[in-house]
């Protein structure tokens, strides 16, 4: 598979032959709390700014390695939750929303 791209932006999403989660690059725990460090968790959901040089109107598809591995720590704990809750066996709707903003 190739690297998939938002249709808006260009900015890369994700490569699904890649995982944040490889052994052969992990990620130090030292790395991943600064990368936590940010990040605001409210009522709303988790929000933080994932563009690499840090700024918010960045127009940079960068974002480190850290990140990525904590955004992939937040999508898998958002799919378990999401396969645990009950009435599972009618299917699920999930609605998915984004900002203007590309960070």
């Amino acid at each position: 598979m190739s690297i998939i791209f938002h249709p808006a932006t260009g900015f890369s999403v994700g490569d699904p032959d890649v995982s944040p989660f490889a052994p052969n690059d992990p990620v130090s725990d030292r790395e991943i709390e600064s990368a936590l460090k940010p990040l605001i968790l409210s009522a709303s959901g988790w929000r933080k700014i994932f563009a690499e040089d840090g700024n918010e109107g960045s127009l940079s598809d960068a974002v480190s390695r850290p990140d990525r591995f904590l955004a992939a720590c937040m999508a898998q704990a958002f799919a378990e939750r999401l396969r645990r809750m009950p009435g599972k066996e009618r299917g699920a709707t999930i609605a998915l929303g984004v900002d203007s903003r590309p960070t």
